[in-house]
């Protein structure tokens, strides 16, 4: 976003400057009589040269804009000296402007880079005082740096803080599409989704974490919109993957319809956004829709069949 923002600086500078320099070229051309500053021109090339004498422009303006003014172009009369007036006291509005903005932006990133360093100071006396174990470490400082890296693509903020009416139609705008893709919730109609969508919370997940732990009560179900998630299993003192999950799948769904503790435990391998939605929200809604419930449970019996035939020759 800085880099945008120094890009548009840029941009402005170079087209005041381009501005100036057609006016400059203006008054000579329009000049009926008279000396002005063209006429030092001969000694930079080919007068019929329209290009080389718009780069004597375009030079003349920037060295005015940058307030150097080495003297060897200048006004040779009235209108171009109130010009060249006029230039300079708009001159220093924008630089004003152009050293407010980018001291702002310095300010900006080094508050941002201090609020960092505070948190992972924070976080690393909180695990050392209480001798974490290191992989608990790693996994609570790696949010730390999750949460400072992804600050800005969090949108959950600031869609909590809009009206319902608003939030319901920016959630569907979201996330329908991602929740028409998941298995579970095929033919189930538009107003249900729409009602399950406006209870959805958007969360990025740091590498390694384990979203869900085996034995885990069903509290949550989760939609990858990006991403990719493991599901493991301990297979004595080793931990054994099964499976990947990865953009339009959906887990923990299994335990949250059958009411039972999680089966497996599911970690993320990368950077990864997902749909959370409360396991109560989900049975909810399928208590007031009757006809979406039972599509929901045959779209879940048809799947788990097939999970089942797949993983009963390993049983947990």
């Amino acid at each position: 976003m800085s880099t945008l923002t120094d890009l548009n600086f840029v941009q402005v500078a170079l087209f005041s400057a381009h501005c100036a320099a057609c006016l400059f070229f203006l008054l000579a051309e329009e000049n009926h009589g008279g000396k002005t500053w063209i006429d030092d021109f001969a000694k930079y090339g080919d007068e019929t040269n329209i290009w080389l004498r718009y780069t004597v422009a375009v030079y003349w303006s920037a060295t005015t804009m940058t307030t150097v003014g080495y003297g060897d172009l200048r006004a040779e009369n009235t209108r171009e000296r109130i010009f060249i007036t006029g230039y300079m006291l708009f001159n220093l509005g924008l630089t004003a402007y152009l050293i407010g903005n980018m001291t702002d932006l310095v300010v900006e990133s080094a508050r941002r880079t201090m609020e960092y360093r505070k948190s992972i100071e924070v976080a690393s006396t909180f695990v050392n005082r209480n001798c974490l174990p290191r992989r608990l470490e790693e996994q609570v400082l790696a949010y730390m740096s999750l949460r400072f890296q992804a600050e800005r693509m969090n949108q959950q903020r600031f869609i909590e803080e809009l009206p319902k009416s608003i939030r319901r139609r920016v959630c569907r705008h979201l996330f329908l599409p991602a929740v028409q893709q998941v298995y579970l919730f095929k033919d189930v109609s538009i107003g249900t989704l729409t009602s399950l969508v406006s209870k959805l919370r958007a969360e990025y997940m740091p590498p390694r974490e384990e979203v869900i732990l085996r034995k885990e009560g069903p509290d949550e179900v989760y939609i990858i919109v990006s991403g990719e998630v493991e599901i493991s299993r301990l297979d004595g003192e080793l931990i054994r993957s099964l499976e990947s999950l990865s953009s339009g799948d959906m887990f923990g769904e299994a335990a949250a319809l059958c009411c039972t503790p999680q089966r497996f435990t599911f970690r993320t391998k990368v950077l990864s956004q997902l749909l959370r939605l409360k396991t109560a929200m989900l049975l909810e809604a399928m208590r007031i829709n009757h006809h979406d419930s039972v599509t929901i449970i045959n779209n879940f019996l048809r799947v788990s069949i097939t999970i089942y035939i797949s993983y009963s020759a390993n049983p947990v």
